[in-house]
Order: C-alpha cells, then sequence, then structure tokens
C-alpha cells in the first residue's frame, strides 16, 4: 500500500503531504468544522458574559 501513493514525499517525515489532505482523513474537514464550532462557543460565552456582567469584557472600559 506505501507504493500506491503518488505524492511529493515531504523531507521531514516518511509520509507525504497529500496524505494529509486526502479523502480517507479527512483532516481539512475536521479542522474546518473544530474552527467553527469554538468560534460559535466563544460567541455563545461573549454574549452569556454580556448578559451577566453587562460588559462585553469585564474589569475592561
Amino acid at each position: 500500500m506505501l507504493g500506491t501513493n503518488r505524492c511529493i514525499s515531504n523531507n521531514r517525515s516518511n509520509h507525504s503531504r497529500c496524505c494529509v489532505m486526502n479523502k480517507e482523513t479527512n483532516y481539512w474537514k475536521t479542522a474546518e468544522q473544530m474552527n467553527g464550532r469554538l468560534a460559535m462557543m466563544g460567541f455563545f460565552a461573549a454574549v452569556i458574559n454580556y448578559g451577566i456582567t453587562g460588559w462585553i469584557i469585564p474589569g475592561i472600559v
């Protein structure tokens, strides 16, 4: 199976660059979903914080 991948190899590791971005691992899709979910959690936390304290950033006017 290792010889069937026709990607340019990376000199720093024994994995190719294309292996990270292929459809089997879904690395970029997972990264984008995680980034979006964390952004939504941060926005939700900011809204809750503003509702409780009345300040966007408590302690900073």
